[in-house]
């Protein structure tokens, strides 16, 4: 690429659920540390538009307040849709719901390339390409493990990203073609991969005891009877203290600041820290949901996981249990036996979850991506230049 000219990069995500937003956050920090001087790059969700249709503006209010309250309309949903005739006319009432929209952004961005971590975008992008005849290369960065809604793979796509060989496969049954879908694993933050001092110093720093095993908790109205788990622990007498981040549930986390605790413990309401927080961390007790999986993984924590969104989280949790990275607990008297036991014999069963955490985690997965997209930038500059 020619670094005497600023190509604009254009990620598109959207902001049902935390993971998206947060992997295009960790792509457009890649790019900013390594290519600040040859790209820009901005992040914008088109569903938040004021162009856009407000039955899809509401969708990511709804996505959230419906795997709240009736996971299982969710999870029916999810399966009804989950075919190749509803994911056409899917595909289609997006692509006129969102056409204008779209077409304003790319007019304002005029991007080179446009990576996607929220996969209804592609198809009208695709569209309004070739009726322009001036298509733009994209990209998608897959952001679940295995469990993967049709939606994410389209023949049409440039290139795709996908964090596991499972993922791989349903792209190519879903018509990707094999040279354009890279195994990169799922985007976090440059921070799991830079922040090199050992657990007790960071520890320190964030003002906790060095010496006890953490074990942090990503508390959440999604996660399973938190408040019965935290109070089982902290009842336990357990070797630990807890770390317990309430994700801005201000409701929960007051009710979190009204128990007497009997344990060590740090309470916090909202945090920007996670990468700081996981690796300081020995354990994480959490949802299945995409991103944390993938961070915790990358930060080589074992993942006691309470609390499945029925559809793409499935597959998350099926992940870390099929390679021993942490265990699928559905109880709170489930997450105490777990965690004695991994205490026993000289913390054996935590070291060794966290070794095979270590093993399938990707904490590069956002510079492979960046590689990709330069490669992608590097190709499209030459088809100008021939």
């Amino acid at each position: 690429m020619n670094n005497l000219t600023l190509k604009h990069i254009l990620i598109l995500s959207a902001n049902a659920g935390f993971g998206h937003g947060s992997a295009a956050k960790a792509v457009a920090r890649a790019i900013h540390e390594n290519y600040a001087d040859a790209c820009k790059v901005d992040i914008v969700n088109p569903l938040d538009n004021v162009h856009t249709p407000a039955l899809l503006r509401d969708s990511q209010s709804d996505y959230n307040a419906l795997v709240r309250r009736s996971p299982e309309l969710y999870h029916w949903a999810y399966d009804a849709t989950d075919s190749n005739a509803p994911a056409t006319i899917i595909e289609s009432s997006v692509t006129l719901m969102l056409y204008d929209t779209l077409k304003r952004v790319l007019d304002e961005y005029k991007p080179d390339l446009i990576i996607l971590t929220f996969p209804i975008f592609l198809v009208p992008l695709k569209t309004i390409g070739v009726l322009r005849g001036k298509p733009v290369p994209v990209m998608m960065v897959v952001t679940d493990l295995t469990s993967l809604h049709r939606l994410w793979f389209h023949p049409s796509v440039d290139w795709c990203c996908v964090p596991t060989e499972e993922a791989r496969v349903l792209a190519e049954k879903q018509g990707v073609e094999a040279e354009r879908i890279q195994i990169t694993g799922i985007p976090v933050s440059s921070l799991f991969t830079t922040m090199t001092q050992p657990r007790e110093a960071l520890r320190a720093q964030l003002g906790w005891n060095p010496k006890l095993t953490t074990v942090l908790v990503m508390a959440s109205r999604r996660l399973l009877n938190p408040l019965e788990s935290l109070h089982l622990l902290n009842h336990s007498a357990l070797p630990i203290q807890l770390i317990v981040v309430a994700g801005g549930d201000d409701e929960l986390y007051h009710k979190l600041m009204m128990v007497e605790w009997h344990l060590p413990v740090h309470i916090y309401n909202f945090v920007d820290q996670v990468p700081q927080f996981m690796l300081a961390s020995d354990c994480i007790l959490t949802k299945a949901g995409g991103l944390t999986v993938a961070e915790s993984l990358a930060a080589g924590l074992p993942i006691l996981i309470q609390g499945v969104i029925p559809g793409q989280e499935s597959g998350n949790a099926a992940y870390v249990v099929d390679h021993e990275a942490g265990v699928l607990t559905k109880t709170p008297e489930q997450v105490l036996e777990i965690l004695f036991h991994w205490l026993q014999n000289g913390q054996q069963g935590l070291h060794d979850h966290a070794r095979h955490a270590r093993f399938i985690g990707r904490p590069n997965a956002a510079y492979d991506i960046v590689q990709i997209a330069m490669r992608m930038l590097d190709s499209e500059e030459k088809k100008v230049l021939s």
